[in-house]
Formats: structure tokens, C-alpha cells, sequence
């Protein structure tokens, strides 16, 4: 058997990714895109809380109605996104048609993901310009730095 060293996530053949720093921590990379040259049959384990954040049921709902299928993902770290009610989901639903517009994914198979601070709207500009300077830079070398 083989095993790799110091393994990321663009050593399957197809994969690419890409992170930066956009300002929701105070510092270190804290968002990150990951795209696959075609749609992949995922797996993902949700919470079985009965609350829960925006990105949990927005991701929920992609998962089902594209039969199980992503192409990319979106993850950032320093804003949850949870306990954010209506507008929580437009932010999810926003971050989703920009990625796909700058990546040229369809919307139904990006998965957006967010983890941290509690109760508190993300910040919609920080993620636009995070998208903005990493969407170009996707490359087998994005997974390198282990951050994404």
C-alpha cells in the first residue's frame, strides 16, 4: 500500500483550491475555495441540532437537489453564520451566485461553509473581495500551504 506524505486536498487529479486571508479573523487565512473540473459525488455529515446555521440548511438543501452532487466549495472561518434567521440564508444564497459567476460553476452544485463566531451577520464585503482574489488563483498548488 502507499501513502502520501504530507497529504492536501488537490491530490486527486481534477482538484484545485485556493485561500487568503479576507479579514473575518484577525489574522491568518480565513477563506478558502476548493473546485473540482467536474461534478463529484460527496458525502457530508450535518448536525442533528435542532438549530441550525444558515450554511448548515442551505447546504442541506444543495446536497438534496443536486442528488449528492458539488463542484465547488466555499468555506470561511472567523463568522459562523449562525443564528442569523432570514438574512443569514440571503448571505449564503449572495456568496454562492458570486462564486459560481466568478468560477463558472453552476449555483446547485456549491456547497458554502462557515465556522466560528456565533450570531453575527457575515460580512458580505470582506467576502466579495476574498472571492475576488482567490477565485483566479485556484491551481493544484492552492492545497499546498494545508490550509484549505
Amino acid at each position: 500500500m502507499n501513502f502520501i506524505d504530507s497529504p492536501k486536498i488537490t491530490d486527486p487529479k481534477g482538484y484545485t483550491a485556493a485561500a487568503t486571508r479576507a479579514g473575518f479573523k484577525r489574522k491568518g487565512k480565513d477563506l478558502c475555495i476548493i473546485k473540482s473540473e467536474a461534478p463529484a459525488q460527496c458525502s457530508a455529515k450535518f448536525t442533528k441540532n435542532m438549530i441550525k446555521a444558515a450554511p448548515v440548511l442551505a447546504g442541506m438543501a444543495t446536497l438534496k437537489n443536486s442528488g449528492k452532487m458539488l463542484q465547488a466549495l466555499i468555506v470561511n472561518s472567523g463568522n459562523a453564520n449562525a443564528g442569523t434567521g432570514s438574512q443569514g440564508m440571503k448571505d449564503v444564497a449572495e456568496t454562492v451566485a458570486i462564486l459560481s459567476q466568478k468560477i463558472g460553476v453552476p449555483e446547485n452544485f456549491i456547497l458554502a461553509s462557515s465556522t466560528r463566531v456565533i450570531g453575527e451577520f457575515l460580512d458580505m464585503e470582506k467576502m466579495k473581495v476574498g472571492i475576488d482574489a482567490i477565485a483566479h488563483q485556484l491551481s493544484v498548488d492552492g492545497g499546498r500551504d494545508g490550509r484549505c
